[in-house]
């Protein structure tokens, strides 16, 4: 790029030259270009990369409480840019995401015979009613239903 091409000719003109005055004020110039080049390279790259690990994050642990602020904090972020990114990158916010997530492992977890409540807890649903309310929401049946309709 232009700007690796400037550091490495301010590069050169330091290393070459004897004068200490001028070395320290091409030094100063050479510092301001990389740490320009350092900012720009930082903008422009997707401020959104992070996403994909706070997504494999809630893949992993999907089965414990999973709070907005904690994840933001992993990351060094606040809450507001962690849902705002998210949102950008995934169309989905968090609390969407999550609940989408353990949904889809309790329908795997229903084909298999385990008790309806153990399958909430093992999700991370808060209990039983909640996991099926949210099921009958998203999937427009119960877990009992779906586990009548699926199981093999």
């Amino acid at each position: 790029s232009e700007t690796a091409e400037q550091i490495k000719i301010l590069g050169e003109m330091f290393l070459g030259e004897t004068k200490e005055e001028t070395k320290k004020l091409l030094l100063g110039v050479l510092l301001n270009e990389i740490i320009s080049d350092m900012k720009l390279s930082a903008e422009n790259k997707s401020n959104t990369d992070y996403i994909d690990d706070v997504e494999r994050i809630i893949l992993q642990e999907y089965d414990r409480k999973l709070i907005a602020t904690d994840l933001a904090n992993r990351f060094y972020i606040s809450r507001t840019k962690l849902m705002t990114d998210f949102k950008k990158k995934t169309g989905k916010t968090i609390n969407e995401y999550i609940t989408f997530v353990r949904l889809e492992m309790a329908k795997e977890m229903l084909v298999s015979g385990k008790s309806i409540s153990d399958i909430a807890i093992m999700c991370g649903f808060v209990n039983a009613a909640n996991f099926t309310r949210l099921f009958k929401k998203h999937f427009n049946m119960c877990p009992k239903d779906y586990r009548k309709n699926f199981s093999t």
